[in-house]
């Protein structure tokens, strides 16, 4: 009877722990996939895991960084953004946001933006005979995107039938101000010649002020289940601050490229721009019209010059009002005129001034509304502060072909114009 008892005990408690904990079913978070890879558990494990498990993954742009970090993998993190059932119900499954009509787009943290068509324009410089609209040209996209992007990994999402996906390309834009006429000289014409041929001198200045492409940057691509027409575009690598195309190629060609054109072809980009992340919640949204670089190895020289001098480039208001100024860089490319080193150096010099002159206008406008200054007066002053600061340090890489410039005005300058 003892013994009976005994085995009934038993088996009590072992259901009341199989009811306690048996059927609870596990809810996979971050920390859950970071204690796995942690643990040496193999990626495919993993990916199976999360496809059959309830799930309440944090997947902002943060989050994803903090993953990588942390040493997840892409497939992984491809997998949690697919993710198994949800943590409210089992049976549902989650929707992936995708555009009901045709057309560009990009997630961004989380939103579906449409991108918007941007016409390619064409500035010819040479033209036989001195008019008409054959010629030899440079192309690019002109004024301000009407897109602004907030996350640095976006995807982007094309829905369009009958188009050769792989023909499309993303680039990264850099602006080109002036270009001289022999640039356009793809024919090589004799220089004796120049003048009859095209009535303008070679060294003549064709203004251009547009965006061009500066690299073909590469995509992952990736039909959608189900949807015919509709494809993913996945950046390789996650992109910076500064301003972008989404284009067909042979429609808009790189910085240093001209081509031979009729007018009568008209084509279109998808342009966009991707913000700088402010640093404090509290400082207003201002303009961002550049993208500020980075001081590595493409300019030791410089990282060494300012740590010699004990300077620091300022990152966010917060900096300057702490370091007493601002201090910005820029950088810049030669133009496809430039022949000689000396003339490719001098060329990206003054190109990276206008570039670090554009980013101190920028952070100037940041540290007034930072101040709690309306926007219009920021503008303004901004301006009038700009032409006080001064060049302090210009430089330039020969075999990246890259210069630099350093921007520097001392806040003193800027609250005296404040008032």
């Amino acid at each position: 009877m003892k013994q009976m008892k005994r085995i009934i005990s038993i088996v009590s408690v072992t259901l009341l722990v199989i009811a306690t904990y048996g059927f609870s079913e596990e809810i996979l978070t971050n920390e859950t996939v970071m204690r796995m890879v942690n643990a040496k558990l193999g990626e495919a494990l993993i990916i199976n895991k999360i496809k059959n498990s309830k799930t309440n993954f944090e997947l902002s742009t943060d989050a994803i960084i903090k993953l990588k970090e942390k040493g997840v993998s892409e497939k992984i993190i491809e997998a949690m953004m697919g993710g198994g059932g949800s943590a409210s119900s089992s049976r549902e499954e989650k929707t992936p946001l995708l555009p009901t009509g045709y057309g560009y787009y990009a997630i961004d943290e989380g939103q579906l933006v449409e991108l918007k068509p941007t016409p390619v324009i064409e500035k010819i410089g040479l033209s036989p005979g001195g008019g008409g609209r054959l010629g030899y040209a440079m192309d690019g996209l002109a004024g301000e995107p009407e897109v602004t992007l907030s996350t640095f990994s976006p995807i982007f999402i094309v829905y369009q039938q009958n188009i050769d996906i792989n023909s499309l390309r993303l680039s990264d834009l850099v602006y080109i101000e002036t270009e001289q006429a022999s640039s356009f000289n793809i024919t090589r014409t004799d220089p004796r010649f120049f003048r009859n041929v095209y009535s303008r001198d070679m060294n003549d200045i064709i203004q251009l002020n547009l965006w061009r492409p500066k690299t073909v940057l590469p995509l992952r691509i990736e039909p959608v289940e189900g949807k015919s027409g509709m494809y993913r575009l996945i950046p390789q690598s996650q992109l910076r601050a500064g301003r972008y195309a989404i284009y067909i190629k042979d429609h808009l060609h790189l910085y240093n490229m001209v081509h031979a054109t009729d007018s009568s072809k008209k084509y279109s980009a998808f342009y966009f721009r991707i913000r700088e992340k402010e640093t404090t919640a509290s400082i207003k949204s201002v303009s961002q019209d550049t993208a500020p670089i980075e001081i590595d190895d493409k300019f030791l020289a410089a990282k060494q010059w300012l740590n010699q001098n004990n300077l620091s480039i300022t990152k966010s208001p917060e900096q300057a009002l702490s370091d007493g100024y601002i201090l910005v860089a820029g950088s810049g490319i030669p133009s496809t005129s430039a022949r000689t080193p000396a003339q490719k150096r001098l060329i990206a010099e003054r190109a990276a001034t206008r570039m670090a002159y554009r980013q101190l206008g920028d952070m100037i406008k940041k540290v007034i509304v930072a101040s709690r200054r309306n926007e219009d007066f920021a503008e303004e002053t901004a301006k009038e502060a700009a032409k006080k600061a001064e060049v302090i340090y210009k430089g330039y890489n020969d075999q990246e072909e890259i210069g630099i410039a350093l921007v520097k005005i001392e806040l003193s300058i800027i609250r005296g114009l404040s008032r």
